[in-house]
């Protein structure tokens, strides 16, 4: 289903996971291959960021037909903490006179210390989250 606004959107930013091993997964391969994040093994997570495209991938992706913008913008990455993490993302629609509209998408990293929401142009906010889980 398609709703009113839904037009691609370039990445800002792409998820790279390390594992307790040592071993890291990227978003998109060396040669601009995307692995998604369901596909990949979720045990032994150690961490997961948020990093900006660089001019060469911002390259290679671009033949691919990714849209995606190359910054300098600074990393983000959050540990897992006592065995809590989540990702995930939050969609939100508008019902009006024309129809439906989504409204941006918004991605968050979570621990149980702090919480990580990136917008769809590249803003990241940080709050500490203060309750136990």
């Amino acid at each position: 289903m398609r709703f009113k606004g839904d037009l691609e959107r370039p990445l800002v930013y792409f998820w790279i996971v390390q594992y307790k091993s040592g071993l890291a997964v990227s978003q998109f391969t060396p040669d601009g291959t995307e692995v998604y994040f369901g596909d990949i093994p979720k045990g032994d997570i150690a961490k997961i960021g948020w990093y900006p495209f660089s001019v060469r991938m911002f390259h290679i992706l671009t033949k691919k037909g990714k849209l995606v913008i190359p910054t300098n913008n600074p990393v983000y990455e959050l540990s897992v903490v006592d065995g809590y993490f989540k990702i995930y993302r939050r969609n939100k629609v508008k019902y009006g006179k024309s129809g439906v509209a989504r409204l941006p998408t918004i991605y968050v990293l979570e621990n149980s210390k702090k919480r990580l929401e990136i917008t769809e142009q590249g803003t990241v906010s940080e709050v500490e989250i203060e309750e136990v889980r």
